[in-house]
């Protein structure tokens, strides 16, 4: 059989864990492969300098930005840092995509669920 692969994005409390325990449950536990984007962030963190990666130490919705950062208004009126979500979600794609080629080469499937 193919292994499947669902993605689940959305802003924070939208419920894609909730969503994603779901499908879990619906899958074979013991060739589904659960991916958190969080909790890959947390990975990274204890392996990529603070210096080098500043903003994985940031949040999603309230990064620093820099000189030349595409800032755009949130529904709220607040700015979100595009610029600083896509180098926070650079190194995390990477990891997530490797979770993903790893968890298909064993034949399981994979849900993955995060903001990023």
């Amino acid at each position: 059989m193919t292994p499947k692969v669902w993605y689940i994005a959305g802003a924070s409390g939208t419920g894609k864990s909730t969503r994603a325990r779901s499908i879990a449950a619906e899958c074979d536990p013991a060739r589904t492969l659960l991916v958190s984007t969080d909790v890959i962030r947390a990975q990274l963190r204890s392996v990529l300098s603070r210096t080098d990666h500043p903003d994985l130490w940031g949040e999603s919705f309230n990064l620093p930005s820099r000189d030349g950062d595409e800032l755009r208004a949130a529904n709220d009126g607040s700015l979100v840092n595009i610029s600083g979500f896509l180098r926070q979600c650079e190194p995390i794609l990477h990891a997530v995509n490797a979770a993903v080629a790893y968890s298909i080469s064993e034949g399981w499937d994979t849900i993955v669920e995060g903001v990023h």
